[in-house]
């Protein structure tokens, strides 16, 4: 028992977080997947799955300037930093909806630290938290332009009496 105790709260304290943006859509799975292959054709798609229904985006490159607290000394600083995101998709099939999540890898290095320095993982933000809510809005447009697009049914004329 002991064990188990210090193992979960080892994987508690020291996981990784995931986060993501995710919520039910009024579509089915096929027609998610087709808007979230249109919404990101100007990114690039690194990968896709169509019987899973996900994809992942190609890397986004951005450079952004940010203020930082030094460690021992509590003065702001300004920065300047290369981010890189890559956003996936993952939409799973219910009875009435689809669930989507939107999930972003985000990487950061300073602009002006040395060329070869590796990217590393950027601390999660609402900068990045609200990417990813612009992803899923992104999509959600393109859904209700191609509902919108659609040819309304045509009921059979019923003559008058």
């Amino acid at each position: 028992m002991k064990y188990v105790f210090c193992a979960l709260t080892g994987l508690l304290l020291f996981a990784a977080p995931v986060f993501a943006y995710s919520d039910r859509v009024d579509a089915s799975a096929r027609e998610i997947y087709d808007a979230a292959l249109a919404s990101f054709e100007k990114e690039g798609i690194y990968k896709a799955d169509a019987e899973r229904y996900s994809l992942t985006t190609k890397w986004i490159y951005k450079t952004i300037r940010r203020d930082r607290k030094r460690r021992f000394v509590p003065t702001l600083m300004k920065e300047t930093v290369d981010i890189r995101y890559q956003m996936k998709i993952n939409i799973e099939p219910g009875p009435n909806y689809s669930e989507v999540s939107v999930i972003g890898w985000f990487e950061e290095k300073l602009t002006d630290g040395h060329p070869m320095q590796p990217w590393r993982s950027s601390p999660s933000d609402k900068e990045f938290y609200f990417k990813e809510r612009e992803a899923f809005f992104k999509l959600l447009g393109i859904i209700e332009q191609n509902k919108k697009a659609a040819p309304a049914p045509i009921s059979p004329a019923v003559p008058a009496a």
